[in-house]
């Protein structure tokens, strides 16, 4: 039986006063062996802080109202993953228009375990508001839908190595993962998203094995089918942040989907010679 995508994270559960837990289990996914196990648990405290931030966003509970995540701080993989089940916490306060949740992720077991992933997650409606910085935030407000899944690809890189500062994808239309994410306004989910440019940007600076770190992410307007996007990358060890690059993902009319600073520990500086080379993500 094929279980959904959106149901990786349990809802959340109060064990303080704007503090709550809930579990992350990648298994309800049916094809969460396709896909990278930060990506997925990336995707697993997204959900928590929707959730999470629904209860204290002005006029969301009882309302068909969509909150969705429109940025991400201080995303630091912090240890070997494994498979699971994983415990999330976090804690939530309103700023501004959006909600901040802190959250944490460990092994799910009877004693307190190391701490896996962290991350601070910024969420806010749907649409109507933007961001602390202002950037705007767009998404749909369709419910999202069971579905099957299939050998198809997410990503297609369309050029992977043509400049050692750029690269270029696409979202295939025929993945189903496009159907529960969303019904009638498809959207390749921004977890994935950002693995996506992660690892691409992980083989243009020649470096492997890195866990995932991202100082800051924001989620500007929706990765969809059809749109030729790239991925442009620059350096900001001359700004005295070594081991940092800028990743600004634009389509051709000039709009900026996404952007935010990676941060790579231990590498040598600058960007390594472009590769003949094509990479596929499945879901």
């Amino acid at each position: 039986m094929a279980l959904n995508f959106l149901d990786m994270c349990s809802l959340p559960v109060y064990t303080a006063p704007y503090h709550a837990c809930a579990e992350i289990d990648v298994k309800r996914f049916s094809n969460w062996r396709d896909l990278p196990m930060n990506a997925l648990l990336t995707e697993g405290m997204n959900q928590f802080a929707v959730r999470f931030a629904r209860t204290v966003l002005p006029k969301v509970m009882g309302s068909r109202l969509r909150v969705l995540p429109v940025g991400i701080r201080n995303l630091q993989q912090l240890d070997e993953l494994g498979t699971g089940p994983f415990l999330v916490e976090g804690d939530v306060s309103q700023f501004g228009p959006t909600a901040r949740v802190r959250i944490t992720v460990r092994k799910m077991g009877a004693e307190a375990t190391p701490v896996l992933m962290q991350a601070e997650v910024a969420a806010a409606v749907a649409g109507v508001v933007a961001v602390a910085d202002g950037t705007p935030a767009h998404a749909n407000s369709v419910p999202p839908l069971n579905w099957q899944v299939n050998d198809d690809p997410l990503f297609r890189l369309t050029s992977p190595f043509s400049q050692i500062d750029r690269y270029g994808f696409q979202v295939n239309p025929g993945c189903p993962l496009l159907e529960e994410h969303f019904p009638g306004f498809a959207v390749a989910p921004g977890s994935l998203v950002l693995s996506f440019v992660w690892e691409q940007t992980a083989r243009r600076l020649g470096v492997r094995g890195k866990q995932l770190q991202i100082d800051d992410a924001r989620f500007v307007r929706p990765v969809i089918p059809g749109v030729d996007y790239t991925c442009s990358l620059r350096d900001l060890a001359a700004d005295g942040k070594p081991g940092r690059f800028r990743f600004v993902l634009s389509s051709a009319n000039g709009d900026v989907h996404s952007q935010g600073i990676f941060h790579f520990e231990g590498m040598q500086d600058g960007l390594a010679v472009p590769q003949d080379e094509q990479t596929e993500v499945a879901a």
